[in-house]
């Protein structure tokens, strides 16, 4: 089984689904998340990092394609990776993604 993540630009109070912006179904553990991505200092600087990354994976999923899990949202998910307020930020399954 693959260690799963999610990437998000949060832009309020709470983080929605219409702020993901991909996932990967394997190696989503910190190490395995380009600097690039977990130093961005921008959201453009994180969006284009994320499309970077994703363009050298063969399990990365955009919105376009639809929300991969079989689960709901995020809190189960391995790791997410959220962008908001000039930095990212990664949480793992056991916290609340809120």
């Amino acid at each position: 089984m693959g260690t799963r993540a999610d990437f998000y630009i949060k832009k309020g109070e709470k983080l929605k689904q219409k702020d993901w912006v991909g996932s990967i179904g394997w190696d989503g553990f910190p190490r395995g998340i380009p600097t690039s991505i977990r130093k961005a200092k921008s959201e453009k600087e994180f969006r284009e990092a994320v499309k970077k990354f994703a363009e050298t994976r063969d399990d990365f999923t955009h919105p376009s394609e639809g929300w991969p899990w079989p689960w709901n949202n995020s809190g189960i998910t391995d790791y997410g990776y959220i962008f908001e307020n000039g930095k990212v930020r990664h949480r793992s399954f056991d916290h609340n993604f809120s």
